[in-house]
């Protein structure tokens, strides 16, 4: 473990991502230097895109995903549904912003009117506080009022603006 935190780069970098990813699940993330973070992501990603990686290596980085470039975030795959359970279901104390560019990437994959279908909306959970104020009024009443409870919960996260315009959306609504 002495590696992770102190050793030279070069030690660092014979790990392969398999054994960096176990290190990662019991390791205190808080210890983790910025560079160290990177070197992390570069091996994981192996020079690909956020793309190719599935849920175990999300949740091995936990909060660590603070430290990745949004470039790379933004080529999230969320077509896996995997990744999409992952980001919806885990409170991972990433940034506004951090999350901003997740619902970017659901945006880019599942299209502008993602906000139409409940279905949707009940599985975006903790994502649907990435999306901005404007993006969350253009939900329908009806569609809002459907949602269900656990997915109601999770907007405990989101800022006092989205969490107003959502309220007028279920209290507001003209059926």
């Amino acid at each position: 473990m002495n590696v992770i935190y102190f050793g030279p780069t070069h030690f660092f970098l014979r790990l392969d991502a398999e054994t960096l990813l176990h290190l990662l699940q019991y390791t205190r993330k808080s210890r983790i230097t910025v560079s160290r973070t990177l070197l992390i992501w570069d091996i994981m990603t192996d020079g690909k895109t956020a793309a190719f990686l599935q849920a175990r290596e999300f949740l091995a980085l936990g909060e660590l995903l603070n430290f990745v470039p949004e470039e790379d975030l933004y080529h999230v795959n969320f077509g896996s549904q995997t990744v999409l359970n992952f980001f919806a279901n885990h409170d991972i104390h990433l940034s506004k912003r951090k999350y901003g560019i997740l619902a970017s990437a659901y945006r880019r994959y599942y299209g502008s009117t993602w906000y139409f279908n409940k279905s949707r909306l009940n599985n975006l959970g903790y994502l649907l506080c990435g999306f901005p104020s404007s993006d969350l009024a253009k939900i329908q009443p009806k569609v809002l009022a459907a949602i269900n409870i656990e997915a109601l919960m999770k907007l405990s996260k989101c800022t006092r603006k989205q969490t107003r315009v959502s309220h007028h959306n279920i209290t507001h609504s003209h059926y």
